[in-house]
């Protein structure tokens, strides 16, 4: 059975818990320490694979995967730096990040719309990410398409917007190239007409 609430992810995020005190429990993207650790598999991975220092790149929208991968790379002896990228349309994490506790923020329209979302007042990621010191970057809309057409063109991925913001920020620079950078790109949920679209108008 599919269940509606609201016309985003905030308004359905405020409903799930209340689905779950009848039908079992809510799990959250980015707030729950369970899929946090889970999530910090995918750097266990990488090191197996890369004996070199590296950057690791991956988007930020709630901050559950950029906060796995950051303590994976906080308490792991070799030398990483994890960088997080956020839609510039929707600067929740970096926001709480830089004023010490969850604070509302606009949100904008973005071909990264699984970025795009305040945070719950309750979030554990903001704290992970000032701890561990990760570095936050953003990529704006004209990046994201860019990096999208790039993957497609180039790689033959089709990935929505959120999965290319690592790649966007990249390519603006924004990600210091002293080192080899492993991307993350983390999905492919988008349409055909959007992403058609997208990779169209990420013509340069």
């Amino acid at each position: 059975m599919l269940i509606t609430r609201g016309t985003g992810f905030e308004a359905a995020e405020r409903h799930a818990p209340h689905l779950a005190d009848d039908a079992g429990r809510y799990v959250s993207a980015y707030n729950d320490p369970y899929v946090i650790a889970g999530q910090s598999s995918m750097l266990v991975e990488i090191l197996e694979q890369i004996s070199e220092p590296f950057t690791m790149v991956a988007p930020v929208g709630g901050g559950g995967l950029i906060s796995g991968l950051a303590l994976a790379a906080y308490g792991c002896a070799r030398e990483i730096k994890v960088v997080g990228v956020e839609a510039a349309a929707s600067r929740a994490v970096s926001t709480a990040v830089r004023e010490g506790h969850v604070v509302p923020v606009s949100v904008a329209a973005t071909i990264a719309d699984g970025l795009a979302g305040n945070l719950d007042r309750s979030a554990i990621t903001p704290d992970i990410i000032r701890f561990t010191k990760t570095a936050m970057e953003v990529a704006e809309e004209h990046s994201l398409r860019r990096a999208m057409r790039m993957l497609a063109m180039n790689a033959g991925i089709y990935a929505e917007g959120s999965a290319a913001a690592g790649l966007a920020a990249v390519l603006d620079g924004a990600v210091p190239a002293d080192r080899p950078a492993v991307i993350a790109v983390t999905g492919r949920n988008i349409t055909p007409r959007s992403f058609a679209d997208a990779i169209i108008r990420g013509v340069p």
